[in-house]
């Protein structure tokens, strides 16, 4: 006889396969290296003891669409999960997203479908930062434990106040021009929107080329204390002014001022 403890050493479902051991497999939704007596149900799916032998490889995720979203956004994810055993009648499986409620998944030819948590339930992003990750987990009812997870992303374009860090930020981020901020919605933007270099839709303008801002000086633009001076900058992709537009104001901050 092999005690359960030999089989406990092997403490996740790579070095349980791993170690050859022909009397150890993984009891994959109570995520724990065992013998088969000791697993729940072992012999109604084999799915949920996996051994050497079996030419079965650990459940995981082979996708999740999407796996990011705006903080604000609700949305439907799709898990492509392999190996997932089926539950017997009355059992479910659950999404966890971080620390909020479990939400009931629906079962799909590849996996699982979950809805995202209410916003409420989100944490907030650090500031100084333009997302969070919370760790994106699947529960078995019948076990209560998570038994594969990943990291899941909530993002907000908003934090970024500049146009090329907007762009060039990881998410699919857009720049509206006329209003100057960045957002993963356009709805809002008036005219001219660059798309982020990171965002599937490609539009017109794209990439960090096409952000408004100064040419470098060939010298340095020195302006003399309370002296009036008129001085002229050159600027690439200014946008066309709008009907009823004025025309363009320059700010100047002085350190320390």
């Amino acid at each position: 006889k092999v005690p359960i403890e030999h089989c406990s050493s092997y403490t996740n479902c790579s070095s349980c396969l791993e170690a050859k051991d022909p009397y150890c497999g993984w009891c994959s939704l109570e995520r724990r290296c065992t013998i088969r007596s000791a697993c729940q149900k072992a012999s109604h799916s084999s799915p949920r003891w996996l051994s050497l032998g079996t030419g079965q490889q650990c459940i995981d995720f082979e996708q999740i669409l999407p796996d990011r979203i705006p903080i604000t956004q609700m949305t439907s994810v799709q898990l492509t999960i392999r190996t997932l055993p089926e539950l017997p009648a009355g059992a479910k499986y659950r999404c966890v997203f971080g620390g909020a409620e479990p939400i009931d998944a629906g079962v799909t030819t590849a996996g699982l479908s979950c809805l995202t948590p209410p916003t409420t339930s989100r944490p907030l992003i650090p500031p100084g930062h333009d997302h969070v990750l919370v760790p994106l987990s699947v529960r078995s009812s019948e076990t209560n434990k998570d038994f594969v997870s990943r990291n899941f992303a909530y993002y907000d374009c908003a934090m970024h106040t500049k146009c090329a860090d907007c762009v060039q930020a990881q998410w699919a981020c857009n720049w509206c021009i006329y209003e100057n901020k960045c957002t993963h919605n356009t709805s809002s933007c008036q005219r001219t929107i660059i798309s982020g270099e990171n965002n599937p839709s490609h539009l017109a303008n794209h990439g960090v080329g096409a952000c408004p801002r100064f040419r470098h000086p060939k010298q340095k633009i020195l302006l003399p204390n309370s002296v009036p001076m008129e001085i002229a900058l050159e600027v690439d992709n200014l946008p066309h002014p709008q009907p009823g537009h004025t025309g363009f104001q320059c700010i100047v901050t002085i350190e320390g001022a």
